[in-house]
């Protein structure tokens, strides 16, 4: 009976340590759970705040949508306005060119009606002669006006060209102002051939660039006149037509 009871004693003891380490591990457990809880509480917070953002997004993104139509709208009306300008400022460019044709054809007609006109006075329309046919090569490209190419390839047919070839006086054919003049003129006129080649090729691009060529070529062709002008009023011709 005695040994009965201390094996008795025995089972109670692992027992009651069996059921305290039950109680430990419920507890961990309960521990457990309720940090899982708060977890599960976080991330439900968590989620809801990503939807709240989520949400702001889109109405972000709906502002932006509506700002972009109202922007587009405005280039819209923009182009438009463009366009007009551009057509005003097409017909104004070609009322422009009108005007300063019948100009240039009025002082052509004097400068042949005149027979008391100096050599200075020459040298004088070669300059503005050339401004104007450099300009004319560009209205050519941009379509306001449509040259022929004996206008542009001929530079022994000019009036300058016609001078040039006329000249007698050995001491204006030798100097190098006229040697000059009479080069940088056929570079210019080169230029510009090459430039009305190019929009008759139907490429409007080279023709910028040959024109870029022509107008440096003027502002050479310029400086030879002037230095044309000074050796001229050096070898006594120096009268010109006062305006």
């Amino acid at each position: 009976i005695i040994s009965y009871v201390e094996q008795l004693k025995t089972s109670i003891a692992a027992l009651a340590d069996s059921m305290e380490a039950t109680t430990v591990n419920l507890g961990e457990s309960n521990d457990k759970v309720e940090a899982s809880m708060l977890a599960m509480n976080a991330m439900k917070s968590q989620v809801h705040g990503i939807g709240e953002r989520v949400d702001s997004i889109f109405e972000d993104v709906d502002r932006q949508t509506d700002a972009t139509k109202d922007f587009a709208r405005q280039i819209e009306s923009l182009s438009e306005s463009y366009s007009a300008l551009s057509e005003c400022c097409v017909e104004s460019g070609k009322h422009i060119v009108g005007i300063s044709r019948y100009l240039d054809k009025i002082r052509t007609g004097l400068v042949k009606g005149c027979s008391a006109i100096t050599e200075q006075d020459w040298l004088n329309v070669f300059e503005v002669d050339h401004f104007i046919f450099t300009w004319r090569i560009y209205n050519n490209i941009v379509g306001y006006e449509s040259l022929r190419k004996d206008q542009v390839d001929n530079p022994a047919g000019c009036k300058l060209g016609k001078w040039l070839a006329g000249q007698t006086d050995v001491a204006i054919t030798s100097s190098m102002e006229f040697k000059k003049l009479k080069e940088v003129h056929n570079e210019l006129h080169d230029a510009a051939t090459k430039s009305w080649t190019a929009k008759a090729d139907g490429n409007d691009e080279l023709a910028l660039t040959y024109f870029e060529q022509a107008y440096n070529a003027f502002e050479v062709y310029d400086e030879a006149v002037k230095a044309m002008r000074d050796k001229l009023n050096e070898l006594g011709y120096k009268e010109q037509t006062v305006i």
